[in-house]
């Protein structure tokens, strides 16, 4: 098994609220309070998988977790390209294949 999926997404027709809860729901975000002083790192839907992020809009998934993610996407109004592509040696262990 050594391919993933490289999935690229836009969220064109979509409120700007909505691409904005979006990419809070599956990137995360760090939460600040008390002026500051404590900060917590809120985790989004994307690291319960390993990934290879390309870009802003681009990552790598493998094939098997693709359907999840790519439904995320959808379900928020999303744009999504998808391709198969052929990992490397490199890419596979960042991926824990």
């Amino acid at each position: 098994m050594d391919e993933g999926v490289q999935i690229i997404y836009t969220f064109t027709n979509v409120p700007r609220s909505q691409g904005s809860k979006f990419s809070r729901r599956f990137w995360g975000w760090t939460d600040k309070s008390k002026y500051g002083r404590y900060t917590y790192i809120r985790e989004g839907f994307i690291d319960g998988f390993p990934y290879i992020r390309l870009g802003r809009s681009m990552l790598i998934v493998r094939k098997g977790d693709s359907q999840r993610v790519i439904a995320f996407i959808e379900q928020y109004g999303g744009e999504i390209s998808v391709r198969d592509v052929k990992l490397s040696k490199d890419d596979r262990v960042r991926l824990g294949m």
